[in-house]
């Protein structure tokens, strides 16, 4: 019988192995193809190993899973388009300011490691410091991708002049007036 070290050194190769295996095509194919890669990832997502990141005693059935987190998603993606003023956020502060959530992510989820002696989600534990490094490496920079991506969005349905407005700061007319003499 194998040992709880070895089951979770087979688990993080055959994670590594499916890691490599799904981005292969990605890397070998035209640079125009490479555009169909969301629906891989979606496609990806779908049929991940659910017991990575929600143990398999834990079940949610799928309309409280949706309630969790789908419906705020869209929710406050509608807030944003919608009802919200527009984002001045430039490209190298988008991604400071993710760079310090993914730290902050970092030590509480170390502290409550330290705390509980086990993490939140069971791919912490497979992974090493490094690969969780990276984990969150590579999701702050997707959090800056996506921060931009939606002050993109709010451009195009909104339109790019009301943007720039935006980040200028206000002068009322009588200061505009004398600055102007």
């Amino acid at each position: 019988m194998a040992t709880t070290g070895n089951q979770l050194g087979d688990k993080v190769k055959a994670v590594e192995r499916a890691a490599i295996n799904a981005t292969r095509p990605l890397i070998e194919r035209h640079p125009l193809q490479r555009l169909e890669s969301p629906s891989q990832t979606v496609s990806a997502v779908i049929h991940i190993d659910r017991t990575l990141v929600v143990p398999p005693e834990i079940h949610i059935d799928p309309i409280t899973d949706l309630m969790f987190h789908c419906f705020p998603a869209v929710f406050m993606f509608l807030d944003l388009v919608l009802l919200s003023p527009p984002w001045t956020i430039k490209a190298l502060p988008a991604f400071g300011l993710s760079s310090v959530i993914a730290v902050g992510y970092w030590w509480w989820v170390n502290y409550c490691y330290e705390y509980n002696g086990f993490y939140p989600y069971p791919l912490f534990a497979l992974l090493d410091t490094q690969k969780r490094a990276i984990l969150f490496g590579t999701s702050a920079v997707i959090m800056g991708v996506m921060m931009l991506v939606l002050k993109g969005a709010y451009g195009l349905l909104n339109g790019f002049e009301a943007m720039e407005v935006a980040g200028k700061p206000y002068m009322p007319k009588e200061k505009k007036e004398k600055k102007e003499l």
